[in-house]
């Protein structure tokens, strides 16, 4: 076995918020870059949260990723605004929901 590392929690906070500017999985790309398993990198991020780098979050979500930046980072990959990409959708919506008469 291998010697235990101390890990600079700020520095895995530092990883862990390049990775959501960047739009990427937080802790997958920790484990990347380190070449670590994805659980260690979890338990990281878990020790940099309880020691205050980075805010407290909900199990499951991400801080920063909600539906609206989702809907933001489509538009600006797609070159439309999130206005313009919301009717889309609603028009879609509506159409796969219309029924034709018989």
């Amino acid at each position: 076995m291998g010697r235990p590392q101390k890990w600079d929690y700020e520095f895995i906070a530092g990883l862990y918020n390049d990775a959501l500017t960047e739009n990427q999985w937080p802790t997958k790309r920790i484990s990347e870059l380190l070449h670590i398993q994805k659980s260690h990198a979890a338990k990281l991020v878990a020790a940099a949260r309880r020691k205050g780098f980075l805010e407290p979050t909900t199990k499951g979500a991400v801080p920063g990723f909600t539906p609206n930046d989702r809907l933001r980072r489509v538009a600006d990959r797609i070159g439309i605004t999130q206005t313009e990409l919301r009717q889309i959708l609603i028009d879609e919506a509506q159409g796969a929901l219309r029924v034709s008469p018989r």
